[in-house]
């Protein structure tokens, strides 16, 4: 649920206005279920560490080159590919921890 839903929320950017989150509706067939899916990516997304967040919001949601955020950051682009990583999986874990 979680991976597609930045997923999507990167290919309607384009089309979506509002924030990230609200853009999961677009996603969803029934209006219920997309105020709980964007409920549950929101919640996810606060629990990571703002660091996380905050890349995780601008290469998977906006679709930003990590190159691009690594020059804002003053880091390395290998550097940043570490951490998309763990930021994807500590999504995954929160969205996870939503269905227990």
């Amino acid at each position: 649920l979680g991976m597609n839903h930045l997923k999507a929320l990167r290919r309607d950017r384009s089309r979506a206005e509002g924030s990230g989150t609200e853009r999961v509706a677009e996603t969803s067939r029934h209006p219920l279920e997309a105020e709980e899916s964007r409920s549950q990516v929101r919640k996810a997304l606060t629990s990571l560490p703002p660091r996380m967040q905050h890349l995780l919001e601008e290469h998977d949601m906006k679709g930003r080159a990590l190159g691009e955020i690594a020059r804002d950051l003053s880091t390395a682009p290998s550097t940043l590919w570490d951490r998309l990583i763990a930021a994807r999986e500590a999504f995954r874990n929160a969205m996870g921890d939503d269905h227990d």
